[in-house]
């Protein structure tokens, strides 16, 4: 569990950018060395998103594989599969909430487009920046999640607090990057089916593992 710490030490630019490097670095060859599982993963969770229903376990499935992943242990074809039904109440659990604040997000938008007012175009950039944090910090939480002793959503939501918190510029860093590959994948749709998502997966890990592991040093250091 991640504490509050004061006078943390703050990384200079050049230890800041060897770190943003390592971590590209670490992602690339990850997907290099297990790329055809990444691809079925990849068709999996497309697959999974259409089907709707499965959506949820396959997604928290994946971040445990990319877990396993990053710390180069052995995974399978059935590794998303196993890790999901592990966690099968928890990841329907996050899925009915997310699902209730993005709906209820989308009801308050259409409502204030329908205001003719400059507060009201406060009120829906103001409404769109909420849910954006909010998408952000799912994406950390669900990094977040296999790496707790004790699972659990309200733990993992604020320990991904604390890290977007504390390293704003790392995870704004890891937006672009995720943007990046979406964007490429426009320009090359087959991409989306073959290695975007498994791709932003394993960035997404691969920057949480190191942000919790500068964490984890700076209480030991304290």
């Amino acid at each position: 569990m991640l504490q509050s710490n004061s006078g943390r030490y703050q990384p200079n630019n050049w230890e800041y950018f060897c770190v943003v490097w390592s971590i590209i670095k670490k992602t690339g060859l990850d997907i290099w060395e297990e790329m055809l599982k990444l691809l079925v993963f990849n068709l999996v969770w497309v697959l999974s998103v259409i089907l709707i229903l499965p959506w949820p376990f396959v997604t928290f499935g994946l971040f445990f594989t990319a877990k396993d992943i990053g710390e180069g242990r052995g995974i399978s074809f059935s590794s998303p599969f196993t890790y999901g039904l592990q966690v099968l109440k928890p990841a329907y659990i996050w899925a009915i909430i997310n699902l209730a604040i993005y709906f209820g997000t989308f009801l308050n938008l259409n409502y204030y487009s329908g205001i003719e007012a400059v507060w009201a175009n406060f009120v829906q950039v103001f409404i769109l920046s909420l849910a954006l944090f909010w998408t952000i910090l799912q994406l950390v939480m669900l990094a977040m999640y296999p790496r707790l002793t004790t699972p659990s959503f309200k733990l993992a939501i604020r320990n991904a607090l604390i890290i977007t918190s504390r390293h704003p510029l790392s995870i704004f860093a890891m937006i672009i990057g995720a943007a990046i590959i979406i964007v490429l994948s426009t320009f090359i749709p087959a991409i989306i089916f073959l290695l975007s998502i498994s791709a932003i997966v394993m960035l997404i890990n691969n920057v949480v593992d190191a942000l919790v592991a500068q964490e984890l040093n700076s209480e030991e250091s304290d």
